[in-house]
């Protein structure tokens, strides 16, 4: 990834320009030749040709290059520097412009330029601070760019024995947050960005440390309205639709949901979207002509830089009134094809009290778009209630909350800890497993859609459809646009999975009835059976005592 300037000018040749800073007036030359610039900022070569090193290397009277060139007296020659607090010197270039350079930060320490602004070298034009460092030329030169060197090792480290004191009534374990200091905790390293609300868009691509940008979903925090709004539209998202061969009503047969990462979703057939004097729509027979049909428009020129990474359509696939969790449950269609999915219904019943632990009553108030339990649902309530009451904010647009602050430190620090604690089973959410629960298994099978002699066709039906179509008129402008996807039963029949006792208390009170008897019965016997042997050994005693006598 490189510079983007918004100034023409070649960095191909060596170019010359005069620096006036703190009164010290210096040349600086710079040979294009032999630097570059990059995601983590500006290089040069050493003459070895074997090292690359930052460019603010140069100069700082300690020699970096094994034959020492970045300090040579013809290239250093008229460069002042600037001692450091503990004896390090950086270029005085470098001084106040906003980014220690210094290990102690010495050099940003009295700055004039307390008013956050920067003046480029040759041209005097002054910028906002958050334009500096940004990876994008803003000054005639690059001055505002090109002694950016980017941070690419962590600069905090959580205190252990600091977040036992804070959650200790969650664990008093110090080996657990030592663990999560090691294993879990993830800095961002993007303390230079000037500002998260409003957003330094630039700052924030430029020190990104994702190679895919994901650390930066969460600074985008829009709320259900801004979603609603700018997310993709029922009438656009899908052009065509039915089930059981009649055409779908869109307002009625669907209702909107809003996901953290996905934005608008389409809750097909969802129970909290059927008046009840209806009923849910239902089909009696197989196959994908019976089910629900869909032809789906990604509109990718709409998609937003780092929070369009991917295309393709989440599906999730839930009994009506369930809360669905795309990020977490579901799979992925890509475009350009047909994805039949055929569905299998499965149903289990737990025993309750005494036999297991499983909740019977399914009413719960939750605010995930749902009124009945599910434990994922319970999982997640659980989650956001505990970082709003440790962290003072949420990370989900469905609590009308402040959310958590990617640049706030403490924030961060918090929220991630409670996602460790979740994932340890720490919080004590107490979320079980329903008694009674039906979920649906999918076979999923694909091909090529459309083919090549309907795409003509298809073209012309769509551009009657929808007006956004009018500028896709091509194979591959479809394939990248469009999907088309059949849900359907594959049987009528479904397994059924249920829990019975082994012993009821009934068959227990007969069957401790029936051991006693029996344990009884040979205890009598025994009792008669002894008396009868020692009425026996009297009566043979008294016997033989009497024929002695005669």
């Amino acid at each position: 990834m490189y510079v983007k300037l918004k100034e023409e000018f070649d960095i191909s040749t060596c170019f010359h320009f005069e620096i006036k800073r703190h009164a010290v007036c210096y040349s600086l030359l710079i040979h294009a030749c032999t630097f570059y610039i990059s995601q983590d900022g500006v290089f040069f070569s050493c003459d070895n040709g074997t090292q690359t090193l930052p460019l603010n290397f140069q100069c700082d009277l300690l020699p970096d290059c094994e034959d020492g060139s970045d300090e040579n007296s013809t290239l250093c020659e008229g460069i002042t520097t600037f001692p450091c607090a503990n004896g390090h010197h950086i270029r005085l270039d470098s001084v106040c412009n906003g980014i220690p350079d210094c290990k102690d930060a010495s050099d940003e320490y009295d700055c004039e330029q307390s008013n956050g602004t920067f003046t480029c070298y040759a041209t005097q034009v002054v910028l906002d601070r958050k334009h500096v460092c940004n990876n994008v030329v803003d000054c005639e030169f690059a001055s505002d760019e090109i002694y950016c060197v980017k941070n690419t090792t962590s600069t905090y480290t959580p205190d252990p024995n600091n977040l036992l004191q804070h959650f200790k009534d969650i664990s008093d374990d110090l080996s657990t947050y030592e663990n999560f200091v090691r294993d879990y905790y993830n800095d961002h390293m993007l303390g230079r960005v000037v500002s998260e609300d409003p957003a330094d868009w630039y700052g924030f691509a430029a020190y990104s440390s994702a190679p895919d940008y994901s650390d930066l979903e969460d600074v985008l925090k829009l709320d259900k309205n801004e979603i609603k709004e700018l997310g993709h539209q029922i009438e656009d998202f899908v052009l065509d639709c039915s089930f059981d061969k009649q055409v779908c009503d869109l307002q009625r047969d669907f209702s909107l949901y809003h996901d953290d990462k996905y934005g608008n979703c389409f809750q097909f057939n969802h129970l909290d979207n059927i008046n009840k004097s209806e009923e849910a729509l239902f089909t009696t027979k197989t196959g994908a002509q019976y089910g629900l049909r869909m032809t789906l428009f990604l509109e990718q020129n709409e998609y937003i830089s780092v929070y369009g990474r991917d295309s393709g359509a989440r599906v999730v696939l839930t009994p009506p009134g369930l809360a669905a969790f795309p990020a977490s449950e579901g799979f992925t269609i890509k475009p350009g094809m047909i994805t039949s999915i055929g569905l299998k219904k499965k149903f289990i019943h737990r025993e309750p009290h005494p036999y297991g632990t499983c909740l019977e009553d399914l009413e719960y108030d939750t605010p995930y778009g749902s009124s009945y339990y599910s434990k994922t649902a319970c999982e997640e309530t659980c989650i956001q209630e505990n970082m709003l009451k440790y962290c003072g904010c949420v990370d989900t647009l469905h609590l009308e909350e402040d959310r958590c602050m990617l640049l706030n430190r403490t924030q961060d620090e918090c929220k991630q800890l409670i996602h460790y604690f979740a994932g340890k089973q720490l919080l004590g959410c107490n979320c079980r497993q329903p008694c009674n629960e039906s979920w649906y298994e999918p076979i999923i099978s694909q091909s090529l859609w459309p083919s090549n002699i309907y795409l003509k066709n298809f073209l012309k039906q769509l551009h009657h459809q929808n007006k956004k179509t009018l500028d896709i008129n091509d194979a591959t402008s479809v394939s990248q646009n469009f999907i088309r996807v059949e849900v359907y039963y594959e049987e009528l029949n479904y397994e059924s999975i249920i829990e019975t006792p082994a012993t009821t208390f009934e068959s227990l009170l007969s069957n401790i009835g029936g051991t006693l008897g029996l344990y009884c019965g040979f205890s009598f016997i025994t009792i008669v059976e002894f008396v009868q042997f020692l009425f026996d050994v009297l009566s043979v005693a008294y016997l033989r005592s009497t024929t002695r006598r005669r």
